[in-house]
């Protein structure tokens, strides 16, 4: 129900300029993915939202402070190979939750290096946001695959004063493309917000190239943390 509701959201995007007009094309590349009519990896399943108590021992996880449950969620997912995840402040929260919902849309370059790049879009449903391909979508929007799920879990912020932040990701995404994506959502709905404004509330002013130039290369995720905490935890990491 979650995804066909976006997948229905997505298709109203379709009017959007930024999907009408070539991005860059000299540069864009194909993904691996889409190339040679292969389209997913062997194994591969869709990143799908979760919730918290699929995650951690709720009970467990709740007695402790707002610093320890930083540090064990942030190791946690650290050594992870199919998740990524960070957290928020109460102020970050709340302001991105306003303009989330004045401009639930966005669109963000995964960067490939030699000035590579290919686009994905996401949009915003209640605490849940979905990144699919964009030459997926301008294909057939029905079928667009998620490449990264990012859910945010308040149930700490009245007591604790945190957020919790999970990407799951697809075999699409290296973990560094999807951690980076994870920041970039970040940067662009709570410091640099011009760009999601503009993209979603004035498109026409919508310029690529100079919104292309200004994205971040590299901000940091993950704290290096000395202790891994896993009996809050249900599952053991899954390595692949």
């Amino acid at each position: 129900m979650f995804m066909a509701g976006l997948r229905l959201n997505f298709r109203t995007f379709a009017t959007h300029k930024i999907l009408d007009t070539p991005i860059v094309p000299e540069k864009v590349v194909d993904h691996a993915y889409t190339t040679k009519n292969y389209r997913y990896l062997p194994g591969f399943s869709f990143p799908a939202p979760r919730k918290l108590e699929q995650i951690v021992k709720h009970a467990l996880l709740e007695r402790e402070t707002p610093a320890q449950i930083r540090e064990i969620w942030t190791e946690f997912h650290a050594s992870r190979m199919d998740s990524v995840a960070t957290v928020w402040s109460p102020e970050e929260l709340s302001a991105m939750k306003e303009r989330r919902r004045r401009c639930p849309r966005f669109i963000y370059p995964v960067l490939k290096g030699d000035g590579k790049f290919f686009n994905l879009i996401a949009e915003w449903m209640d605490n849940y946001c979905i990144f699919t391909y964009l030459e997926d979508y301008k294909r057939d929007p029905s079928r667009a695959e998620p490449y990264l799920s990012v859910a945010v879990y308040d149930d700490f912020l009245e007591r604790k004063q945190i957020a919790l932040v999970r990407g799951d990701f697809s075999g699409h995404l290296r973990k560094r493309d999807a951690a980076h994506l994870l920041n970039l959502m970040r940067y662009y709905y709570f410091q640099e917000s011009k760009w999601v404004e503009t993209f979603n509330r004035d498109p026409s002013n919508f310029d690529f190239t100079s919104y292309l130039a200004s994205v971040p290369r590299k901000l940091t995720l993950f704290a290096h943390l000395s202790r891994f905490l896993c009996a809050f935890f249900p599952i053991k990491p899954h390595i692949q």
